[in-house]
Order: structure tokens, then C-alpha cells, then sequence
């Protein structure tokens, strides 16, 4: 952890949108979801409401962060 917990700047996404393309072993068993997690929304409704950054604005961040790239 490098900095304070700021909730407003942290996103989720549905972790079972077909779109995401997570996949579980049916040996694990159903998945257990947080409310955080069932509440999020799928990839396309992400985007949709302009949450996801653009290649640009994460090129951006990344160069703020420091060390090599």
C-alpha cells in the first residue's frame, strides 16, 4: 500500500461477465460473491458510463508513478 484508501477512485467490475473471461474450475465450486462484487457493473456497462481510462489517460497516470518503465 503506497497511499491512503480513497473510495471514490476505486472501481469494480462484474467478476462473472462472460466479457471479462474469468474462468473457475467447476471443483471449486459456486462462486462467492461480496455485495461489492454483485453490485458492479459488467464490462460493457463500465465502459457505457465512461469508467473504464483510456490507453492515453492510463499512459498518463503510469508516467506520474516514477521508477523505469
Amino acid at each position: 500500500v503506497t497511499d491512503v484508501f480513497t473510495p471514490d477512485r476505486e472501481h469494480a467490475l462484474a467478476p462473472l461477465d462472460p466479457d471479462v473471461g474469468l474462468r473457475f474450475p467447476q471443483s471449486a465450486g459456486p462462486p462467492v460473491l461480496s455485495a461489492k462484487d454483485r453490485d458492479a457493473p459488467s464490462l460493457a456497462e463500465a465502459k457505457s458510463a465512461g469508467l473504464l481510462p483510456t490507453w492515453d489517460s492510463a499512459r498518463a497516470f503510469y508516467s506520474t508513478l516514477g521508477g523505469s518503465h
